[in-house]
C-alpha cells in the first residue's frame, strides 16, 4: 500500500528485511562486521564470506563459502576494498551463479560492481533492487561528472524506481555532519542555476547539494526525491 512508498515509486522496502530473509556479506573487515552488528535487530540469517579471513563466525554471523552465500542470499552486501581482484566482482558471470533474485547493496567501492551487469540484472529481475553508496563512475569527486553526457547505464539507475543512490555519503548523520563542521567543513546550498540545469538533465529525479571544503568543491551529494 501507500504506506510502503519510501521514494519515487519504490515499494517493498519493508519486505526486504522481513522474517526468514538471508543477508549475505562479502568482505568481513571492519565495515562488514559493523553491518552485521546493525542487523541484530532484524530477524534475519546473516552469512559472510571473506577470501582472506576465517574463523570469524559468532553470534552475529555465520561464516560460509562464496558458493553457499550465492545459493542462499536474499540480500547481498559488498564490503571489500578495490583492487585487481575485486574490480567488477559483481559481473554477468557472478550474477549467473546467484540462485535466486536478490537485493544488492554496494557499500564498498564503485568499481566492485560492473554497472552494465547491474543494469542487466535489474532489467531481467535477477536484481530486485539496489542501494548504491558508491558508483563505478566516481573518481575523487563528481565535480566534472555532470559536465559530460550522462552514461546510459547511469541514466537508467537514476530513473529506476528500485534504485537508491547516495554518492559515498551513506554513513552521514546529524552527528557526523556536526563533527565535519567542527573540523572546518561546511555544507552550502547549490546555486539555483546549477540545481535547475541538473534537475532538467536528470529528469527532475534528484535533489542536489554541494559540499565545500575550504571553498573547493569536494563532492556532490545526490538524494532520491521523496514525493
Amino acid at each position: 500500500g501507500e504506506s510502503n512508498k519510501t521514494s519515487k515509486g519504490f515499494y517493498g522496502t519493508i519486505d526486504v528485511l522481513s522474517l526468514s530473509k538471508t543477508i549475505g556479506i562479502i568482505g568481513y573487515g571492519n565495515n562488514g562486521a559493523a553491518f552485521a552488528k546493525k542487523l541484530r535487530g532484524f530477524d534475519v540469517k546473516v552469512l559472510a564470506y571473506d577470501k582472506y579471513k576465517t574463523g570469524f563466525g559468532d553470534y552475529l554471523v555465520q561464516e560460509c563459502t562464496l558458493e553457499a552465500l550465492q545459493e542462499q542470499a536474499d540480500v547481498l552486501s559488498f564490503h571489500v576494498p578495490q583492487n585487481k581482484e575485486t574490480k567488477h566482482y559483481l559481473n554477468s558471470a557472478f550474477l549467473s551463479q546467484m540462485a535466486k533474485p536478490f537485493y544488492l547493496l554496494n557499500l564498498s567501492r564503485g568499481k566492485v560492481v560492473a554497472t552494465a551487469a547491474l543494469v542487466e540484472g535489474l532489467k531481467s529481475g535477477q536484481i530486485k533492487g539496489a542501494g548504491l553508496d558508491v558508483l563505478e563512475y566516481e573518481q575523487k569527486n563528481f565535480e566534472s561528472f555532470f559536465d559530460q553526457e550522462m552514461p546510459a547505464d547511469f541514466q537508467y539507475l537514476v530513473a529506476a524506481d528500485n534504485v537508491c543512490l547516495t554518492p559515498h555519503v551513506g554513513g552521514w548523520t546529524t552527528e557526523s555532519l556536526g563533527t565535519i563542521e567542527s573540523q572546518g567543513t561546511f555544507i552550502t546550498a547549490i546555486p539555483s542555476l546549477f540545481q535547475a540545469q541538473l534537475n532538467e538533465r536528470l529528469s527532475n529525479s534528484l535533489s542536489v547539494k554541494e559540499v565545500k571544503v575550504e571553498n573547493e568543491i569536494n563532492n556532490i551529494i545526490i538524494f532520491p526525491k521523496v514525493n
